[in-house]
């Protein structure tokens, strides 16, 4: 990509890094070892590259977040029957306007009992 023939320009090559990362891929979950014959050896390279793709095929698509500051709901009894499903990685499906909604997990749940604003903070990643 950061050849000249591909028509980009310093600026884009400039914004392109930000997203590139080089490595190598490794998993130390699969070993080849002077034990292992030629079909096993290719078979394992197999696997590793499977699971290179999976990894990198998650890990190519956005991932939004979302972080709100809200009212304390654990401290309002209306909402007691909901403090249960408030947990850190659990999924929850939240409004994003009147028509629709999206399904994010709760990453992270922010709460200073020392202050009296008695706000909630709430991290969703999609």
């Amino acid at each position: 990509m950061m050849d000249s023939s591909f028509g980009f320009t310093q600026a884009e090559l400039d914004i392109f890094t930000n997203y590139y990362i080089r490595t190598d891929y490794v998993n130390d979950n699969i070993l080849i070892t002077s034990l292992d014959d030629s079909k096993s050896q290719i078979d394992k390279t197999k696997t590793l590259y499977d699971y290179a793709v999976e990894e990198l095929s998650a890990a190519c698509r956005p991932q939004y977040s979302y972080t709100t500051t809200q009212d304390n709901i654990l401290a309002m009894p209306e909402f007691k029957d909901w403090h249960d499903q408030l947990k850190v990685g659990n999924f929850i499906r939240v409004a994003t306007d009147e028509h629709s909604q999206a399904k994010l997990r709760l990453t992270s749940i922010t709460l200073n009992p020392l202050t009296l604003d008695n706000n909630l903070g709430l991290s969703f990643l999609q």
